[in-house]
């Protein structure tokens, strides 16, 4: 059976989110801002943080439902399970950047490339705006990482990650929203 183009799986998919109710998820996901934050470097030199880091990532809160176990930012489970996996990071004088993706319930695998600073203090702010279409619907997931490496040479991190997703149907499909924007929010770390 051939699946649904990848936008369309993603706006169907988590359309069921308007019935949980869905608080400003914009706040410090704001598509400009993110922009910006992708593009400014921090204050860092060197590459003291590149490498392959092991993360555990624990869904803190949503205000997304997953519909026909296919798709949400948010990964139900009862109880909540931490996810397990590998981030490569590459720094470069203030500059970070990674790029990773997210094995999704229906098998498909959602990415993001995040960009953005890293402070002498171990500081940093990545960010991540990914634009879909299809015929009939467009998709933004927007992304950003607030954290802090240790201060023990940087074997490790703690970090905020908050994302977020927007998605408009051209028409009208009975049962479904028009118009969906909502939020997951995780606890990060990593490990070298």
């Amino acid at each position: 059976m051939r699946r649904p183009p990848a936008a369309l799986a993603l706006a169907l998919a988590t359309m069921g989110a308007a019935v949980g109710g869905c608080a400003d998820p914009v706040g410090d996901l704001d598509r400009e801002r993110l922009r910006e934050l992708a593009r400014t470097p921090g204050d860092a030199v060197g590459d003291l943080h590149s490498g392959s880091w092991t993360t555990l990532f624990e869904l803190e809160r949503c205000t997304c439902l997953e519909l026909a176990q296919s798709f949400s930012p948010c990964v139900p489970s009862e109880p909540p399970v931490p996810l397990v996996g590998t981030l490569a990071l590459v720094e470069a004088d203030g500059l970070l950047a990674s790029s990773f993706s997210l094995q999704l319930s229906n098998g498909n695998r959602l990415g993001a490339t995040f960009s953005g600073g890293v402070d002498a203090d171990g500081s940093f702010v990545l960010a991540a705006v990914r634009h879909d279409s299809t015929v009939g619907v467009t998709s933004d997931l927007l992304s950003r990482i607030d954290g802090a490496f240790d201060e023990d040479g940087g074997a490790s991190f703690e970090a905020t990650l908050a994302v977020r997703l927007a998605t408009s149907l051209a028409v009208e499909v009975e049962g479904l929203p028009q118009h969906l924007d909502c939020r997951g929010d995780y606890s990060l770390t990593g490990t070298r």
